[in-house]
């Protein structure tokens, strides 16, 4: 995405100092700016496979509904807790009370989430598949990109970026007969955050280990700067 706008003189000459200023452009007297934007996108393979448990339950008693739940995350994160290469850690618990409706009596339900996560595909979906054989539900579950990837991508891009403006400038310069004299108001920040959504999943049956395709994420980085211009010097001629 490229956008470049030069600007010699932000307002007419006849406008005053009080409305140039309101443009926001340099003074009539000031060098000419090129204002530039370059972005680049680093395409990055993710290595970490998440996937959210869910324990359920409902009964007429809340502290039955609850007990079954808190059962079920401690026999989940003991499992998992076994397994090397495997972090886990408890989400979000709620706890509600349902009126009766429908020809279903009022009753209290009650939910936890384990999220599991490994950079061993093989191992977390062997575990979700354990899991979901003494009864969690299996929630989300994808590839993602992990945040040192993430800031590794986004530092490269932010280069990449910050390069391919240096080399606009100069060519811009070039084509106005003009010479690059610096550059002000650098902005590496700008650009989307990196997306780690999950990728989709697939099942191959309600209780066995699901399938999870790793695909790869872009990350993106944006730069802009105002160029400052100057006119070339005139070659100086030899003396006789």
């Amino acid at each position: 995405m490229r956008r470049i706008f030069l600007v010699i003189l932000a307002c007419l000459a006849a406008s005053s100092t009080a409305h140039a200023q309101d443009c926001g452009a340099p003074p009539s007297n000031g060098p000419p700016l090129l204002h530039l934007s370059e972005t680049a996108t680093i395409t990055v393979p993710p290595t970490l496979l998440v996937a959210d448990l869910v324990a359920s339950s409902q009964s007429p008693s809340a502290v039955t509904t609850q007990r079954h739940v808190n059962d079920l995350m401690a026999r989940a994160n003991l499992l998992a807790g076994k397994v090397p290469g495997i972090v886990a850690e408890f989400q979000d618990y709620s706890t509600d009370f349902v009126d009766a409706a429908n020809g279903v009596p009022a009753h209290w339900e009650a939910s936890q989430t384990l999220e599991i996560r490994g950079h061993s595909g093989e191992t977390v979906l062997g575990l979700v598949g354990q899991l979901q054989a003494f009864g969690l539900s299996l929630g989300n579950l994808g590839w993602q990109v992990s945040q040192d990837q993430a800031d590794a991508a986004g530092r490269k891009a932010r280069l990449q970026a910050l390069a391919a403006l240096r080399q606009e400038a100069l060519a811009a310069a070039q084509t106005l007969d003009m010479s690059v004299e610096g550059y002000q108001s650098v902005d590496l920040t700008g650009g989307p955050s990196p997306i780690l959504s999950p990728a989709p999943m697939q099942m191959e049956a309600a209780m066995a280990p699901p399938l999870a395709s790793a695909d790869s994420q872009n990350i993106s980085a944006t730069v802009t700067a105002d160029v400052i211009l100057t006119a070339k010097s005139p070659v100086a001629k030899e003396s006789p």
